[in-house]
């Protein structure tokens, strides 16, 4: 048996081997590996589709809608990128949860990321899935580490924009809208989702009202029914539960649960006695109660030396101080990258959120 092991992990290492050299004997192009990849993933409006998935969320008890690239995009990256080693399999099943890890590695770089995904495999009332759903569920985890571990390896700024360019080959222009919604229409229809119950489920009054972005995001809803990765029930709930489209969420990719806060208000850090100095125009709301800090950032607006305003398109505004900050944000203005932004309150309700923490968003 020892034997028997030693000679599959020689051959395994071989390949490894093998793999390595012919890396740095054919090194990719990054020109190459764009126009590759763009072509892959907006050859036309049914493969662009594939590459976005949009999934229905709960938080603080209100229905969101989330979307990101799809395990088709991650895949049609990976090719397209080229040089790269990929795995994925599920590792522990403990009764409650199947923990699934997706590897990629860029054997040109030498770069290796491991990325591992929690599905629960019981329903509401403890009673655990049956043999083929555990199957199922183990399967759709295995896809989600994956593709989380390939748009890792993968740099953000490179896959980004073709992203956004599926997202507008799936909505079409003005021109297209009207006959892209009404297939639409029909396709959910032949699934047992009714035009009524798709309207309200976004707050909608008729069919007029869909947007280009309304169009991106039912795609996205759909991909996701047909692939067994959503119910009819949680995409388009009875009553019209569902929000507009909103950006994923990192937290969702976390294995735990985020921590509860602590019963003691966190101290201030050095950042509010710089940010106090700005006197921002008064917002509709006041900042410290907005709670949307995830969406795309739309400007950053300097107030004098190292303070500056991060805006994104939900409203959202918050202060930073922080130089790295600063040109992160300026950054992923540029790139058009979602982003989460983790703010704490300032001492002074008049002031604006301080910023803690600024990253881009890959939904699980």
């Amino acid at each position: 048996m020892e034997q028997e092991v030693n000679a599959s992990l020689a051959l395994v290492g071989g390949e490894i081997d093998v793999q390595v050299a012919t890396a740095k004997r054919y090194p990719r192009s990054i020109a190459d590996f764009l126009k590759r990849a763009e072509s892959l993933a907006c050859l036309n409006t049914d493969v662009a589709a594939s590459c976005i998935y949009a999934l229905p969320r709960k938080e603080n008890g209100k229905q969101k809608n989330i979307e990101g690239p799809s395990a088709r995009f991650a895949e049609l990256m990976a090719s397209a990128y080229g040089n790269i080693r990929a795995e994925g399999r599920t590792i522990g099943d403990d009764g409650r949860y199947v923990t699934a890890r997706g590897t990629s590695w860029d054997v040109e770089n030498n770069v290796a990321i491991a990325y591992e995904v929690k599905r629960k495999i019981t329903t509401r009332e403890g009673k655990t899935f049956s043999d083929d759903m555990i199957v199922v569920t183990s399967n759709a985890a295995t896809s989600i580490a994956l593709r989380n571990a390939i748009l890792k390896i993968v740099p953000t700024a490179f896959w980004k924009p073709i992203y956004v360019k599926c997202r507008q080959v799936v909505a079409g222009d003005v021109k297209t809208l009207a006959t892209r919604r009404d297939v639409l229409l029909k396709e959910f229809g032949i699934m047992g989702v009714t035009e009524e119950r798709l309207l309200a489920a976004f707050g909608l009054g008729g069919k007029e009202d869909i947007t280009l972005d309304h169009i991106a995001t039912l795609r996205g809803f759909y991909s996701a029914l047909r692939d067994g990765d959503t119910t009819i029930e949680e995409a388009f709930p009875e009553g019209g539960a569902a929000t507009l489209p909103q950006p994923g969420q990192r937290k969702s990719q976390q294995q735990n649960p985020p921590a509860p806060a602590p019963s003691s208000p966190t101290p201030e850090p050095p950042v509010a006695s710089a940010v106090s100095s700005v006197q921002p125009e008064p917002p509709a709301k006041a900042p410290a109660e907005a709670k949307a800090n995830v969406g795309v950032i739309v400007a950053v607006d300097e107030k004098g030396k190292d303070v500056a305003l991060i805006s994104l398109n939900t409203g959202f505004r918050c202060a930073t101080n922080q130089p790295a900050f600063i040109a992160a944000a300026k950054g992923l203005k540029e790139s058009e990258a979602i982003v989460e932004l983790v703010t704490h309150k300032p001492k002074d309700p008049k002031n604006w959120p301080i910023l803690d923490e600024i990253e881009p968003v890959i939904e699980g």
